[in-house]
């Protein structure tokens, strides 16, 4: 990631590897139940923030 930091890849790879991460956590909690409870915390807060983002978005934040 240190190679791409300041570029604009950087948000693109973080745009798809935080979702693919937690998707693979999410998953993992059929084989481990008790990664359901640490898997929500994470994938409730990136939701909430990305929602965050797009309300900013839609509105015009920074117009």
């Amino acid at each position: 990631m240190d190679a791409i930091l300041h570029t604009a890849w950087f948000p693109v790879a973080k745009l798809i590897a935080v979702p693919v991460g937690l998707y693979l956590l999410w998953k993992a909690k059929e084989r481990v139940p008790r990664v359901k409870y640490y898997a929500s915390v994470p994938f409730l807060a990136y939701s909430a923030l990305m929602a965050y983002h797009l309300y900013l978005f839609f509105t015009g934040y920074g117009a």
